[in-house]
């Protein structure tokens, strides 16, 4: 077995202990499949949906060096969102990402761009507003695949609760960077959502 193959197949039994339990039965089924030869991380991948979510890493404002020249309503990221954006590579390296969705504004692309390059994928664009409609491409694209999704502050909550793993707290859209969503959905169209944190520790600004 291959190391890498071998690590996403922990990280695929991880996520689905952590997020979704399955009862015994169900979990012996997955290793005494009534067929033999499928193997059990084909028989997992039927099972569940991954979609990692996060916001956009820290935005260049005024006073950034980046900012100069930049259009106030599409920033580029600054020194610390390029440091994030490298976070969730190292983060999401063994996931075995298959599709990557973000925002068209350079904030959101800039996040997930170092990723999408070290999993050889293409950035699919999709309205930040259509909330519903990145959901059901998500489901109608992706069945047991493991997907990134780039977002804001205002949307990545909204996208947890339509993919039905409920409501998450709001993000600090002043300075909150560095939550990290993993939403598994399971082929009933059950799903839950764990909150893990990636990258430097976002905190209040002073004042």
């Amino acid at each position: 077995m291959q190391p890498r193959t071998k690590n996403r197949r922990n990280l695929i039994a991880f996520l689905l202990v952590a997020s979704v339990p399955l009862c015994a039965a169900s979990w012996a089924g997955i290793e005494t499949s009534a067929t033999p030869h499928r193997t059990s991380e084909a028989v997992v991948q039927e099972l569940a949906t991954t979609v990692f979510l996060v916001r956009h890493a820290e935005k260049a404002g005024p006073g950034d060096p980046e900012f100069a020249g930049a259009s106030p309503s599409d920033p580029p990221l600054n020194a610390a969102g390029v440091a994030r954006a490298e976070e969730l590579v190292r983060t999401l390296d063994e996931a075995g990402v298959t599709a990557i969705y973000s925002s068209p504004y350079e904030r959101t692309r800039a996040t997930v761009r170092p990723l999408a390059e070290r999993f050889g994928l293409e950035v699919t664009e999709h309205a930040a507003a259509d909330v519903a409609g990145l959901v059901e491409r998500i489901r109608a694209d992706n069945r047991g695949g493991f997907v990134v999704v780039a977002g804001h502050s205002n949307t990545v909550p909204a996208l947890v609760e339509a993919l039905g793993a409920g409501a998450v707290p709001p993000i600090e859209e002043a300075w909150e960077y560095d939550n990290l969503y993993i939403v598994t959905i399971e082929a009933s169209g059950r799903a839950r959502v764990s909150t893990l944190k990636y990258g430097a520790r976002s905190r209040p600004r002073d004042g």
